[in-house]
């Protein structure tokens, strides 16, 4: 996914409420999705019942795909899959439909594309050394969702064009061994290359200092987070001077980097 991941509270918020607001449409059985992601990451759209032959067709590629991640000892819950590949580092992926627009809504191509009787796949590896330094969520979920984790990535953005790619669910037994292939040469290849927090430092601290492009957020923000939450300070200040000083950032977010630094004891002002 190509927008930036919100660090704040209130997002944070604002995702627990949605994951509660699905769980329950879920609970009663409308069999409601997720929609499609706006700008900044958020889900945006509205959640209505999805058909019978679509949900039928989402199941099909779902179960074809779990014959192949259940021998890399992924389990699975709904139309999500988790692997702890060591212990507190979760690999996510997770099949996302897209969402009904409301009638009169006009389809603008690559503004508001119409993803209805569509879906895509979302993958995340989740860090629950983050999870204790930031204290959100309180506890670790149960199931870890791809809105949990702290790296996430669209299958369609590592394939050649990136492209955020959503695939019609009219034709499961053509499209889902495609997807199937994509993800087990493509997707699980990403996630390899991020089983372990030295694995995961490395990727985020060679990248360009105002880079988003490997969680989705401010990367040398999270390499901020994984260094303290390993007692490592000095390097987490290293990462974060180098994300103050990357560009210009909203007065909100400056808010926020301040309150960081003042409960974990790093300087706003360091030199870059």
């Amino acid at each position: 996914m190509s927008g930036g991941r919100g660090f704040g509270v209130s997002a944070g918020l604002a995702v627990a409420a949605a994951a509660r607001a699905e769980s329950e449409a879920a609970r009663r059985g409308r069999l409601a999705k997720w929609p499609a992601r706006g700008p900044k990451g958020r889900r945006v759209g509205m959640l209505m019942p999805v058909s019978s032959a679509q949900s039928e067709a989402m199941k099909r590629i779902v179960t074809l795909v779990h014959v192949v991640l259940k021998e890399h000892t992924f389990r699975k819950r709904g139309n999500g899959f988790n692997h702890e590949v060591e212990p507190g580092c979760v690999h996510v992926v997770h099949f996302q439909m897209g969402a009904f627009n409301p009638p009169g809504t006009v389809e603008i191509p690559g503004l508001r594309p119409n993803l209805y009787g569509r879906f895509t796949v979302n993958l995340g590896v989740y860090l629950d050394a983050v999870r204790e330094q930031t204290r959100f969520p309180a506890t670790r979920p149960g199931f870890i969702n791809d809105y949990n984790c702290h790296l996430r990535q669209r299958l369609g953005f590592l394939m050649d064009p990136p492209a955020d790619r959503w695939w019609p669910l009219d034709s499961p037994d053509e499209v889902g061994p495609l997807v199937r292939d994509l993800i087990v040469n493509v997707g699980l290849a990403w996630l390899h290359g991020l089983s372990c927090q030295d694995q995961i430092l490395s990727v985020l601290e060679t990248a360009p200092p105002g880079s988003r492009r490997i969680s989705g957020g401010p990367d040398r923000l999270l390499a901020t987070q994984l260094r303290l939450a390993r007692g490592e300070k000095a390097r987490a200040q290293d990462n974060f001077t180098d994300w103050v000083h990357s560009g210009s950032l909203t007065s909100s977010h400056q808010n926020y980097l301040a309150q960081m630094a003042a409960e974990h004891g790093l300087s706003m002002d360091a030199a870059s």
